[in-house]
């Protein structure tokens, strides 16, 4: 009589006695031990401070293909990864994002230690568009200020068009204060000559965007060129093209509908060169002589 397996069944559990007979031995997915030491070792190696999800990336290109929970137990079993707490539940439902990309865009800066030290610390001006997360303008400048803001826009159109919106916090750089000054900011000026119209965030939740895109950034990016060797500004926005990409292609999503609300800009280079700059009204005397 042929060999059968016999099927069991104890209320909802199921089996054969062929899986019984396996229990206790490495699954046939196991990854050998030495290749988990080579692993490890390459972690604490190059990636001693990294999160389990980048360091998965980067192993992926040295062509180790691991999955990030798999590389995650493997941190936590030597030390190089704490387990993290579940995220208590939100007390109200998070905004939702705009429709359309370029519908509206939040533009902020953070003074930070990007270069750990290899440089003197620096401010990161970034605009990120709200409805798809995607960075569309970044640069690094040695002092946040206002020549700094008006020149990440100025990149912003030339490449995209012009959005409907930019959003700021209630910095000066952005609004004047003053009841008695009725003349506009410099970003205000230049983002209502463009016909963007601007919108002042009263509260750090009302461009949640822009601030988790810096807590990203100063986790990821900040890594990232300490790996590429980088120590200076003008070395950073050489390779920055190509780090906006992959960052892009890693977070942004897709809108929920496909039509574009960037509206080209018709001037030219040098109209919005002149735009995008510091203007500085003066008073002809009646000598003809202008103080500056």
């Amino acid at each position: 009589m042929p060999w059968r397996c016999c099927r069991f069944r104890i209320g909802r559990y199921a089996g054969c006695c062929a899986g019984i007979s396996a229990r206790g031995r490495p699954s046939n997915r196991h990854i050998a031990e030495d290749i988990k030491a080579q692993v490890l070792g390459r972690v604490q190696e190059r990636y001693p401070d990294f999160g389990p999800t980048p360091t998965a990336e980067h192993l992926r290109t040295e062509g180790f293909r691991l999955s990030k929970e798999t590389l995650r137990r493997w941190m936590i079993e030597v030390g190089l990864w704490q387990a993290k707490r579940p995220r208590a539940p939100r007390g109200h439902p998070p905004r939702p994002r705009r429709v359309r990309s370029g519908e509206w865009g939040q533009i902020d800066g953070s003074a930070h230690d990007w270069f750990e030290g290899r440089a003197s610390r620096c401010c990161l001006i970034a605009l990120i568009d709200d409805a798809t997360s995607r960075v569309m303008a970044a640069r690094f400048v040695p002092v946040e200020g206002r020549r700094a803001y008006l020149s990440v826009p100025e990149a912003y159109v030339t490449a995209d068009g012009c959005p409907a919106a930019l959003s700021g916090d209630r910095h000066g750089l952005f609004t004047k204060h003053d009841p008695e000054d009725a003349a506009p900011s410099p970003f205000q000026r230049a983002t209502g000559h463009l016909g963007i119209a601007t919108i002042q965030a009263l509260t750090p939740q009302a461009k949640g965007r822009v601030e988790r895109l810096f807590q990203t950034l100063q986790d990821r990016l900040v890594k990232a060129m300490r790996l590429a060797g980088l120590a200076d500004i003008d070395t950073v926005h050489a390779w920055r093209p190509e780090s906006l990409a992959e960052h892009n292609a890693r977070f942004a999503l897709a809108p929920f509908e496909p039509e574009d609300a960037h509206r080209p800009y018709e001037g030219t280079a040098t109209e919005l060169a002149r735009i995008c700059v510091i203007h500085h009204p003066r008073t002809l005397s009646k000598d003809l002589v202008v103080s500056l």
